[in-house]
């Protein structure tokens, strides 16, 4: 019940920021915003709101202005999620042409679910959920809006006002929502002044950063690491939650204990595996030479897999397991 509540609530929320108040007219854009641009932030909107250790909702909306066939990358959505630790919800859009007409509507049967295994694994339950509009007219514009939620958490969403050259921005906002016994910490890169508002209110607290009326940056030979001078908020968790399996994360220390606690009772070999190890070695003259038996021992019976399923990213399989099967993962 708790979670459905969440999503509904979750849902609304999402439609409200969907209905953006912008002309979608290209001709309502200032001349100084399309000037080096592929592509016009016309107004995004990230909200992310903690409301425990282990579950956040993020909500994100936006408008995007394509002015030419080189921002045609950000006409397309994609949505990336794993099937296990966050889920997508309420995906809505639509595209418009350059006079600001609706030409296209986003449909639940036009965006197709795909996987997202990187080459490497043997199985992961990474997927992304991908809508490309069919219009291919410059310029015209897409608005997006959808809501994930995080089904654990281990790290908190970054905010890049701009994400590379040629790109402007005529606003972009980005909001914190926790209560104050899950803190968070937070650092900003090249904002203007005052692009922090702060709020505290019945134990809620509030951060919300905005940028507007960011011209294109040119994009030249040497022109240098974009990420060095855009504007952006990285954020992080100081309590996390991921599968049953809290900690903190206000240190490296902590961090370390949290790590420690996922292994732990996973390093146990049976007592048989033991004392053929033990047999193998007991002729050794140093732990150089019991090094490499046990080395040579595991090449010839071990092999390496990736296998990402939930919190299987971080925690590897028993070492029981490995030994009976003949493989392991991370």
């Amino acid at each position: 019940m708790y979670r459905t509540i969440l999503v509904w609530t979750a849902l609304l929320f999402a439609i409200k920021c969907a209905a953006i108040d912008i002309n979608y007219s290209v001709s309502t854009i200032p001349d100084s915003l399309k000037a080096n641009a592929k592509m016009v932030v016309r107004d995004y909107s990230q909200t992310l709101e903690i409301k425990s250790a282990g579950l956040a909702i993020e909500t994100i909306s936006y408008v995007y202005t394509i002015l030419n066939e080189n921002g045609y990358e950000y006409a397309q959505l994609s949505i990336p999620y794993s099937q296990k630790l966050n889920r997508v919800h309420s995906i809505r859009g639509a595209v418009y042409d350059a006079k600001g007409e609706k030409i296209e509507n986003l449909t639940q049967d036009k965006v197709y679910d795909v996987s997202a295994i990187s080459g490497f694994s043997l199985y992961e339950d990474h997927r992304k959920k991908i809508f490309t509009p069919k219009n291919r007219t410059f310029p015209f514009t897409v608005e997006y809006s959808y809501v994930f939620e995080y089904n654990g958490i281990i790290g908190l969403p970054e905010w890049w006002a701009m994400d590379e050259y040629n790109i402007s921005v005529q606003k972009s906002t980005f909001t914190m929502i926790a209560p104050q016994t899950l803190s968070f910490r937070y650092r900003e890169k090249s904002l203007p002044p005052n692009a922090l508002f702060m709020k505290l209110e019945k134990g809620i607290e509030t951060y919300r950063w905005e940028v507007k009326d960011r011209s294109a940056i040119l994009e030249q030979p040497y022109s240098g690491t974009f990420t060095d001078f855009t504007p952006v908020v990285l954020t992080a968790p100081n309590e996390i939650e991921i599968e049953g399996y809290r900690g903190k994360l206000e240190n490296w220390t902590d961090f370390g204990k949290w790590v420690a606690s996922l292994i732990e009772g996973r390093n146990l070999l049976p007592m048989e595996t033991q004392l053929l190890i033990r047999e193998k070695t007991k002729n050794c003259k140093n732990d150089y030479e019991k090094a490499k038996v046990v080395y040579e021992y595991m090449q010839q019976k071990t092999r390496y897999v990736n296998i990402t399923i939930g919190i299987g990213g971080w925690q590897p399989i028993p070492a029981e397991t490995i030994d009976r099967l003949g493989y392991g993962d991370c």
